[in-house]
């Protein structure tokens, strides 16, 4: 089971595990917080990658592009690609 992910604030684009969150808000002294659950939202030819925690197009997720593309098992596929 994946571990569910929330955004900070209601407008933000890029989303947390709550223990994240939760200590940030310890960190800055909140007593306090609002968290909005991130819902995935699949688009075709967009993958999340996990090393670099940020959405790339599937143009940009290989070897030649990318520093960190590392095979998963015997596929051509990046370990670090998510499609969620």
């Amino acid at each position: 089971m994946k571990e569910e992910l929330y955004f900070r604030h209601e407008f933000d684009t890029t989303c947390y595990p709550l223990e994240w969150i939760k200590q940030r808000a310890k960190e800055e002294g909140l007593e306090e917080i609002e968290a909005f659950k991130a819902i995935p939202d699949p688009v075709e030819n967009i993958y999340w990658c996990q090393y670099h925690s940020m959405s790339v197009e599937r143009e940009y997720c290989n070897k030649k592009c990318c520093a960190v593309w590392e095979r998963y098992m015997k596929s051509n596929v990046c370990r670090y690609r998510s499609n969620s």
